[in-house]
């Protein structure tokens, strides 16, 4: 064997431990800010004075990951994706938008308490659906391949469980004030009756769910065992306690928590470059300080959005919020939907290091 047949070799081993590591690291990361929130909630108890701080911090810092979305925008395949496609990621976002604000800014709308709780349920699927990108994420890493057909349909299944229970959960505040939402017996008896379907459900599904485990953990992926039992139960917060915090909180907390990490890690690996000069000095660090004024933008949106409002549009700010929430769902379903080709070559591309060569 060549002397530079040797470099070569330990070259790729080198960059194949490197691209590990990195899998490695990631893919802690999102187990930890997975069961992070709900481990926070619960032990407040014990911690009076510092336990409210840490889970007031992860909540506002959670609560920016909608207005982040932008942040992608500085990704030139993004913008390139979304002006060849300006109907489905231009116009119908500030539809949304506009149609939120139309439909959230008064509560006196006849079919407001309707559309909000449908709002809820298409929230819900999209809490669920990201676990779908953070298994197949770590099954990555670790096993080097996605998820089989029935690992992602029992995911699936495991967010139609928590559809079922999640308006009872946000019952009776549903996130604005019980003021807002009067509901009457009927509904709330359907409610509870479809909690109870869900609870059934979840149980099975969690029983499935730690099957998964387990087979992972006999094949030595005891990092994908986790995420797949994670990802299975993810709503299942909701049958375990009805604290709001606990039941709806945690997860909601944790979703948010696992974008910014995807966005984190996109901005870490990625360099941004303006026209002809690619190489500015230090262009490595715009990335994540662009991801950082954002997630600081989507803090102040977030903090200050509600308290606008008037005389005849008391929800005028919380409805804004709304609008983007829902134009975030909308466009995040297509930005990182890996049946699409060009998608999922810019999700390989971007996460390298998921991939093995």
């Amino acid at each position: 064997m060549r002397p530079q047949d040797l470099i070569v070799i330990a070259v790729n081993s080198g960059s194949h431990q490197h691209s590990a590591f990195r899998g490695t690291i990631f893919s802690l990361t999102l187990i930890i800010v997975t069961i992070l929130p709900a481990i926070s909630i619960m032990v407040v108890p014990m911690y009076p004075s510092m336990g409210p701080r840490v889970v007031d911090f992860l909540v506002v810092l959670s609560s920016t990951h909608v207005f982040a979305t932008l942040y992608l925008f500085t990704d030139p395949a993004i913008r390139l994706f979304v002006l060849r496609h300006p109907i489905k990621m231009i116009l119908i976002p500030l539809v949304l938008i506009l149609a939120s604000i139309l439909a959230f800014s008064s509560p006196e709308y006849p079919a407001f308490v309707a559309i909000l709780l449908l709002f809820f349920l298409y929230q819900t699927w999209h809490f669920g659906a990201q676990n779908i990108g953070v298994a197949t994420y770590v099954s990555l890493a670790e096993r080097g391949r996605g998820l089989a057909p029935t690992e992602k349909i029992t995911i699936r299944l495991g967010i139609l469980c928590g559809m079922l229970g999640v308006l009872r959960a946000l019952y009776p505040d549903f996130m604005i004030g019980k003021q807002y939402m009067p509901l009457d017996p009927v509904t709330l008896r359907v409610f509870d009756f479809l909690r109870e379907i869900g609870s059934i459900a979840a149980l099975v599904l969690s029983v499935l769910a730690a099957v998964f485990l387990l087979k992972a953990w006999r094949q030595q992926n005891f990092l994908y065992g986790i995420a797949i039992f994670f990802s299975i139960t993810f709503l299942f917060p909701m049958y375990l306690s009805e604290n709001y915090m606990i039941g709806f909180g945690s997860f909601a907390v944790a979703h948010g928590l696992q974008y910014l990490v995807f966005l984190s890690t996109h901005s870490l690996g990625t360099r941004i470059s303006y026209g002809n000069t690619p190489n500015i000095r230090f262009s490595f660090l715009f990335p994540p300080v662009i991801l950082v004024a954002t997630i600081f933008l989507g803090y102040l949106i977030w903090s200050k959005g509600p308290e606008i409002k008037s005389e005849h549009f008391t929800l005028f700010g919380m409805s804004i919020i709304l609008g983007l929430t829902l134009a975030h769902f909308w466009i995040d379903q297509f930005l990182w939907k890996m049946k699409d080709r060009e998608r999922a070559q810019w999700v390989k591309d971007r996460y390298r290091f998921l991939f093995r060569q």
